[in-house]
């Protein structure tokens, strides 16, 4: 198993780097670190060797926190400054019928919460007139 994670990581890596490299600079770090990745996973399955484990373990978490801590924020930075550039994503009609709908049936489920406390009326052995009638309970868009 460890080969495939080692080619998974390998793939991921040359694709960040070659593929995507060109679009934003970031991605050839990202690509590198996969490499690196890709590497200590081949070597430890290659050799038996357990690089998880004692100093190798965190010699590789130590990498991957400061690959995290070096990256991450210049990502975001990024993705903040695009979103201003081009406004935030407007949502659909349907997206806010969706919403509004979703949020009556939480209201919907908090009241029946509060009005069955201290115990939850929709268990198996319930009686079935105490069950909700009409699909009461059941997300709207898991009706039929």
């Amino acid at each position: 198993m460890e080969y495939v994670y080692a080619g998974l990581w390998l793939v991921v890596g040359l694709l960040l780097i070659f593929r995507f490299g060109k679009e934003y600079k970031l991605f050839y770090a990202v690509g590198a670190f996969f490499l690196f990745m890709a590497a200590w996973w081949g070597y430890g399955a290659a050799t038996g060797t357990e690089m998880f484990e004692g100093t190798r373990g965190w010699v590789f978490r130590g990498v991957a926190l400061v690959v995290l801590i070096a990256l991450v924020p210049i990502f975001v930075r990024r993705m903040r400054r695009e979103r201003a550039e081009n406004g935030a994503p407007q949502k659909t009609e349907a997206q806010r019928r969706q919403d509004a709908e979703d949020l009556k049936w939480l209201e919907e489920m908090e009241r029946q919460s509060a009005d069955d406390a201290p115990g939850f009326a929709w268990e198996e052995d319930a009686p079935d007139a105490d069950k909700p009638e009409n699909g009461a309970g059941t997300h709207p868009s898991a009706k039929a």
